[in-house]
């Protein structure tokens, strides 16, 4: 997964050489998800460094392709009538985010799931993982 606002904020470089592979998706490694943002600085960054816009456009496709290959999701355009997905954004976050049309986050609160349980269980995996790293 490439990670464009992270890796220009980091200075890291600009990975040239993940042009040559179609498994590359677009993401992000602790920047808020805002990927229609990545989307950008990664226009941005490829024009800059002389890569292919067009080879660069098809990560967000090889995401799509990686979530079905991994998790069995696939996602389809839309059709008329169909439930879209709806994201609004205000100065301070996300006020608003809806899938399949489904509300998921109602000004700026998370409505399908418990954040507290959630914070608890990502602490337990962390530390799971730090401990895994560790060892290595």
């Amino acid at each position: 997964v490439q990670n464009p606002r992270s890796n220009r904020g980091n200075e890291v470089g600009y990975p040239r050489t993940l042009s040559s592979s179609c498994r590359v998706a677009l993401g992000t490694d602790g920047y808020p998800a805002q990927m229609f943002e990545e989307s950008l600085v990664l226009i941005e960054e490829a024009t800059a460094h002389g890569d292919d816009v067009e080879v660069v456009r098809k990560r967000v496709e090889a995401g799509h392709d990686l979530l079905h290959e991994r998790f069995g999701v696939s996602f389809a355009p839309l059709a008329i009538g169909s439930a879209a997905d709806v994201t609004t954004f205000a100065a301070d976050g996300l006020r608003h985010l809806m899938v399949g049309g489904r509300p998921v986050v109602v000004e700026g609160e998370l409505v399908t799931g418990d954040m507290a349980a959630i914070r608890t269980d990502a602490e337990v995996q962390a530390e799971r993982l730090w401990t895994r790293m560790a060892e290595i």
